[in-house]
């Protein structure tokens, strides 16, 4: 509930400081406009982050980042493992297994472009994740900070001190996790069938246009 009171207190500041951002929108297009648009756009999302992390770092009570915290590790653990074992033999296999590999789990036309496919969607979820434990561990961090400054907190810092440390623990495997699979995709584009179907879809996205 706070977020998004938060979220609507910075469209309305925003709205409101930069009328002639909106004013421009009604005129025709010039050099100073789209200079004054891009300009209003950088500070709105400058002044969106200040505040966001105004509020995240200050205004957040510590127990329900706490419970945020335990609830995004846990998630995060779980895709983790999830998506090793879907590519932990795979990243041991010779070129040949793993081409064979290939051709039997991936059907269609361009197996090869579909498995590539899978592993960039898999890099796309496990980095997320690893931006979104980032950054709850730099906001561990600050209140840990925080609470260290007055003897009232000590519960909740030993809480807080146990949390980053078990985020710290879940970013080593996370990051192996991540590297095996990207080298994984790599060894997929340098393989001449990869390149193959690649060449092949490439033709046929050519006709289907042609003829649309």
């Amino acid at each position: 509930m706070r977020s998004k009171i938060i979220v609507l207190f910075i469209i309305l500041f925003l709205s409101s400081s930069h009328p002639t951002i909106a004013h421009s929108l009604n005129n025709t297009l010039t050099q100073e406009n789209i200079i004054l648009g891009l300009f209003g756009t950088a500070t709105m999302l400058i002044v969106g982050k200040i505040l966001c992390t105004i509020y995240y770092e200050h205004f957040w009570r510590t127990t329900d980042m706490i419970d945020y915290c335990q609830k995004s590790f846990k998630t995060i653990h779980e895709t983790m493992e999830e998506h090793k074992k879907m590519y932990e033999i795979e990243a041991q296999l010779s070129d040949w297994d793993l081409k064979e590999r290939i051709y039997t789990t991936c059907l269609g036309a361009y197996p090869f472009i579909t498995y590539h496919s899978a592993i960039s969607d898999s890099l796309y979820t496990l980095n997320t994740h690893m931006h979104s434990l980032q950054r709850s561990l730099r906001r561990i961090s600050s209140k840990q900070k925080y609470l260290a400054s007055d003897i009232d907190n000590n519960d909740l810092l030993q809480t807080i001190t146990q949390l980053h440390a078990q985020g710290t623990y879940l970013e080593s495997p996370l990051k192996r996790t991540i590297s095996m699979i990207a080298i994984l995709k790599k060894r997929v584009a340098l393989f001449h069938e990869y390149n193959e179907d690649y060449h092949n879809w490439s033709i046929q996205e050519e006709k289907t246009q042609e003829n649309n």
